[in-house]
């Protein structure tokens, strides 16, 4: 099987943990466990996929950490982990997927920090951070993230203050702050977003403008 690039396991309700032999499918590109309720962990060769451009694990409502080794998927573009809900951190190496161009961690409800080294991720266009209830700040380095069009924090509650640095986001479209409610005051950076069309501030019911 080391000629697979694709393996979708999607809704394998009952799985509960992968072999450690995947890390030896080298060839493959897109691993999909959508819905995968009963998965716990994930084995560290995942970080042997060198090959990996997208990692789905969208409700895996059972897992709690991510390998260290998901640092080592330097081909990685895009991870989908929306309603893990259980997931409370992300691990540091994650900083070093400078290819990355989409993250969606939405209603990952008991993530309390994101990795610092998120900021190295220069290619990264979508960040999809709504409804993570517990996230109350944002990395210094979210400033360099450059590339980002669409940031969605959407009723992130207890997000206290946005990061100096967002000025950096040039190519911004749309920024989503709805149900901020925790939000006390905005960077004077958004002021310099020339190409911000669109920002959502309903129910931000702290923010002094």
């Amino acid at each position: 099987m080391t000629s697979l690039t694709t393996h979708d396991l999607s809704h394998c309700w009952r799985l509960t943990k992968l072999p450690e032999g995947l890390g030896n499918l080298t060839s493959l590109t897109t691993l999909l466990m959508t819905e995968c309720r009963s998965l716990t962990t994930l084995p560290e060769g995942l970080g042997n996929l060198a090959s990996l451009t997208t990692l789905d694990l969208t409700a895996c409502s059972s897992l709690t950490t991510l390998p260290k080794g998901l640092g080592s998927l330097t081909s990685l573009t895009t991870l989908l982990l929306s309603h893990c809900w259980r997931l409370t951190t992300l691990p540091e190496g994650l900083g070093n997927l400078t290819s990355w161009t989409s993250l969606h961690l939405c209603h990952c409800s008991r993530l309390t920090t994101l990795p610092e080294g998120l900021g190295n991720l220069t290619s990264l266009t979508t960040l999809n951070l709504s409804q993570c209830l517990r996230l109350t700040t944002l990395p210094e380095g979210v400033g360099n993230l450059i590339c980002l069009t669409t940031p969605n924090l959407f009723y992130c509650k207890n997000l206290r203050i946005l990061p100096e640095g967002l000025e950096n986001w040039t190519s911004l479209t749309t920024l989503d702050l709805s149900e901020c409610s925790s939000l006390t005051t905005l960077s004077k950076g958004l002021g310099n977003l020339t190409s911000l069309t669109t920002l959502k501030l309903s129910e931000c019911l702290s923010v002094s403008i």
